[in-house]
């Protein structure tokens, strides 16, 4: 949010966050799998997972990586 509100103010940056915290790749790594292996067995084959921070921070992919693909593989 610190480095968000600067550049679209509060009121947006709060849409973003609610918007950012209701998808299904908020969460826990347990969350997040199962929210996505939920979507594998009606049909997901791939999903496209935006990591912002992984130009200067990787933990987060490595976090997905390590966790949530093991589970949905």
């Amino acid at each position: 949010m610190a480095r968000l509100e600067p550049h679209v103010g509060s009121a947006r940056a709060a849409k973003i966050r609610a918007d950012y915290e209701a998808s299904p790749g908020f969460g826990t790594p347990e969350q997040v799998a199962e929210r996505l292996a939920e979507r594998q067995e009606h049909g997901l084959g791939y999903a496209i997972h935006y990591f912002p921070e992984m130009a200067y921070d990787r933990s987060g992919v490595e976090l997905f990586e390590r966790t949530v693909m093991r589970e949905l593989s």
